[in-house]
């Protein structure tokens, strides 16, 4: 994919299938975007990207994850 950042540094970006992700004004982050989801995360918390798997894996199909 592509990613077009705009003031913006030390970002993380993933993204397929020819996504295009814009970012405008932000730094640090981590962002993943995939055919299924897409995440937006502090590089500071990427630990915590693990409690957030978690609590995906409990949802059942179509859940809520509010």
């Amino acid at each position: 994919g592509t990613a077009i950042i705009e003031q913006g540094g030390g970002n993380i970006l993933y993204t397929e299938d020819g996504h295009l992700v814009g970012v405008i004004g932000a730094d640090d982050l981590i962002i993943v975007h995939t055919k299924d989801a897409t995440l937006v995360c502090p590089k500071n918390r990427a630990q915590d990207i693990k409690l957030l798997l978690k609590r995906i894996e409990g949802l059942p199909k179509g859940g809520s994850w509010l």
